[in-house]
């Protein structure tokens, strides 16, 4: 096991699992060179973004640049929204958690509306929905001219809607492993509805494989829309309690338990609560344990230090870094728990 916190290198913004794993194939053999962009979807998974193309973070920086060198990813700049290839239009502004865009973001109404009042055709000449891709450069502009208009006035930063898009050149135009954000998605929902096995196809570009996970990706959006029903069908019971601190959500074993860092993720995102506000989920493992995972609201609370105060109250199995932590706890502990996580978070200023 090679462990980058062990070298004074931060496995938070520096380089992912990933990362490390692509670093010991190059070193191994140097036309492994050609793996790199695995290396970046896994950051992105590991919600890096941020640090990858950026010369700061070196390790991150330089295996980006065997990813582009090696012909395999491609970076534009562009609207940083999730769906880029795979959703229409209208469809892609209403699932935006990040950015939020108000008023849009939730309802297919108002975002077919909103397309409507910016004068851009939602549907091709043909009758089929237009994504993206589709719009010249003066839709597009226009576009992103109205979203950041809407963020005004309620984002803290409401131009903050570009980023860089890292384009997988090799893969299908209409394929969701096209995108490197939502190839990360697809190997995610393969471990998360535990299809490890699956996911390593992918990797290996077995074309089975890939046909079986894009079915699979169906069932794991389907499992996040059913945890997010349940989420706002029990926020006024017993289990969720909203503080002004933090939020505990326990779905006992209404959940997977593999799903629940997903919708801690989504919440956060999602402009429902204030910023530093800190989330807890809980949900029952098949091998009576309760998995928990933590959270932060455009936080800068370090999520597993505060997993390692609840720690010295009670004795946990923890780990994380600072945006996402999580823990197991024996299911007779959950009272306990639930208790402890509450002190601690409620003094927190």
């Amino acid at each position: 096991m090679v462990n980058p916190h062990l070298f004074d290198i931060d496995g938070t913004r520096e380089i992912s699992g990933s990362g490390v794993v692509y670093l010991f194939a190059r070193f191994l053999n140097a036309e492994n060179k050609d793996l790199a962009y695995l290396a970046i979807i896994g950051s992105l998974g590991d919600v890096q973004e941020e640090y990858i193309n950026n010369e700061q973070f070196k390790i991150n920086n330089e295996i980006l640049n065997d990813a582009v060198s090696s012909g395999k990813i491609k970076i534009d700049r562009g609207l940083r929204m999730f769906g880029l290839q795979t959703r229409s239009l209208h469809k892609l502004l209403e699932y935006s958690t990040d950015p939020y865009i108000p008023g849009i973001t939730g309802s297919e109404e108002n975002s077919l509306q909103f397309l409507n009042e910016l004068n851009i055709p939602v549907k091709t000449i043909d009758n089929k929905w237009r994504r993206l891709c589709d719009l010249n450069e003066e839709e597009l502009k226009k576009l992103v001219t109205g979203i950041v208009l809407r963020r005004m006035g309620s984002e803290e930063k409401p131009e903050d809607v570009l980023g860089e898009i890292y384009t997988l050149v090799e893969e299908d135009e209409l394929a969701p492993t096209r995108n490197a954000k939502e190839y990360a998605t697809l190997l995610n929902a393969c471990g998360k509805l535990g299809k490890a096995s699956l996911g390593i196809g992918v990797c290996l570009d077995d074309k089975k494989s890939k046909e079986k996970a894009i079915e699979l990706l169906l069932d794991y959006k389907r499992e996040i829309i059913k945890s997010l029903n349940w989420f706002y069908s029990n926020r006024k019971t017993n289990l969720i309690i909203e503080d002004k601190n933090f939020v505990l959500i326990n779905t006992e074993n209404h959940l997977r338990d593999t799903i629940v860092g997903v919708l801690t993720s989504i919440i956060s995102k999602s402009n429902l609560y204030n910023d530093n506000t800190i989330l807890v989920a809980m949900a029952y493992t098949p091998d009576d344990q309760i998995k928990v995972s933590l959270r932060g609201v455009n936080s800068n609370i370090d999520m597993k230090k505060l997993l390692g105060k609840i720690n010295e109250k009670m004795s946990i199995e923890f780990g994380g870094h600072t945006a996402a932590a999580g823990c197991l706890i024996p299911l007779e502990k959950e009272k306990e728990f639930i208790e402890v996580a509450k002190d601690i978070l409620s003094a927190i200023k």
